[in-house]
This record gives structure tokens, C-alpha cells and sequence, in this order.
């Protein structure tokens, strides 16, 4: 008959057991929803009055209220001139980026080096740059006849 030897392994922790949460959330006074979102009891009085946050029957459900705060907050935030503003910043800002690539891979040049190229230089019929060369002095001035 063989023999039954326990094996020592450490104890299982029971699983938690979750509790059921009541339907009614739990409300709190004006206080807790003020240190909770870090800000005074008046500024939650001028949110209330706003309709931003709502009082129940017995106080502020203070989940709700936090979320409702953090959806006002986003809505501020998206309709600021502030936030235009920035946006309006930033694609000029990559406009300008792009056009400064462009112009070192050559792939965007000056328009009046193209010019100056094109019609070699003609401001004075005396003048001895090539039109090869135009584009690399056109910056110079020929000067007067």
C-alpha cells in the first residue's frame, strides 16, 4: 500500500470576494467635491450655478461630478481662442519647415535666381557673368553702365 505524504506549499489566498455597490451613489457636501477637485466651495457654487455640476436631494454625487468637471474642463478647452490659436501656430510653423526642405534638397529655388538664370544679365550690356553663372551671382549687382 503506498503512503499518502503531504506536500508543504504555501497557503492559497482566497480570492476577494467584490462587493456589490449600492444603485444611489454616495453624495457628499459641497466641501468634498472642492478638495477633491482642488478648488473652493464658491468656485463649486458658480459651477453648479452653471449647470456643470448638480446638487441632489442630499449633496453632490461626487463620481459624477468629477466627470462632469473633467467633460466642462475638455469643452473649455477645445472652444478657447487659445487652442485655435495654437493650431493655426503649429501649421504655419510646419509650412515653414517644409518650404526650408524643400529649398535644401533644391527642390523648391528662388524664383528671381531662376530669372536671373534665364535671361542671363542683361541690366548692362557690358557685363561679363555668364549666363551659367547668373544664378550664383545674382545676388551681386551688376552695376551702372
Amino acid at each position: 500500500m503506498t503512503e499518502t505524504v503531504p506536500i508543504d506549499r504555501p497557503p492559497v489566498a482566497k480570492a476577494a470576494v467584490s462587493r456589490r455597490r449600492s444603485a444611489k451613489p454616495a453624495t457628499v457636501s459641497a466641501s468634498a467635491p472642492a478638495q477633491h477637485l482642488d478648488c473652493s466651495r464658491t468656485y463649486i457654487g458658480k459651477l453648479e450655478a452653471e449647470g456643470v455640476i448638480q446638487r441632489q436631494a442630499d449633496g453632490f454625487p461626487l463620481d459624477q461630478s468629477r466627470l462632469a468637471y473633467l467633460r466642462y474642463l475638455r469643452r473649455e478647452w477645445q472652444q478657447s481662442p487659445r487652442a485655435e490659436a495654437d493650431a493655426a501656430h503649429v501649421a504655419v510653423k510646419t509650412e515653414m519647415l517644409q518650404m526650408r526642405l524643400m529649398e535644401k534638397r533644391r527642390d523648391l529655388v528662388r524664383r528671381s535666381d531662376v530669372d536671373a538664370l534665364i535671361d542671363g544679365c542683361w541690366c548692362n550690356p557690358d557685363c561679363t557673368i555668364e549666363p551659367a553663372c547668373a544664378v550664383r551671382t545674382a545676388w551681386r549687382s551688376c552695376g551702372p553702365a
